[in-house]
């Protein structure tokens, strides 16, 4: 492990409680999962329900890795490559599978949205790429933040730059 590796986890763990962050990213993917759930996917269409599980899936693994990173089971390397095949796998989807890939591996994990030197994105990142980069309706945009803010999972989310 070299220096660069230490001192990025050394940043996470003054930070967070590892522990308690890995268990809070791993359950980050049923949140997102209940939410689109609950609200995006209301027609329930069988396109929308394959779309909607694609994309749970790929947060559960991205979740995953980012835990075995915390916990020192990989080096920052395997999970940049990991993070890197997740881009490519948003990149091979369309339409609206595509924005919803998009929007879980990018709020989980985005070196273009550090808050300070955390790796965590702050929780009004959710917001910003729902409600600008996708234009999805805005009261959708609240909906799923109040949603996030109440959840005891998505606590780590609440980190912001003022801190």
């Amino acid at each position: 492990m070299n220096r660069e590796d230490i001192s990025e986890r050394k940043i996470l763990e003054e930070n967070y409680d590892v522990e308690e962050a890995s268990y809070s990213y791993n359950n980050s993917s049923w949140i997102v999962h209940d939410f689109f759930e609950n609200e995006l996917l209301a027609k329930k269409t069988l396109d929308e329900l394959k779309i909607h599980e694609n994309a749970r899936e790929c947060a559960a693994l991205f979740s995953n890795a980012l835990k075995l990173y915390l916990e020192h089971k990989i080096s920052k390397k395997e999970f940049s490559d990991f993070r890197i095949n997740a881009w490519n796998e948003v990149d091979h989807r369309e339409g609206n599978e595509k924005k919803l890939f998009r929007v879980i591996v990018s709020s989980l994990y985005d070196e273009e949205y550090r808050n300070n030197e955390r790796e965590v994105a702050p929780l009004n990142y959710f917001e910003v790429i729902f409600s600008t980069t996708y234009k999805l309706d805005k009261g959708l945009c609240k909906k799923f933040r109040e949603f996030c803010e109440r959840h005891p999972a998505m606590q780590h989310f609440r980190y912001s730059s003022q801190g």
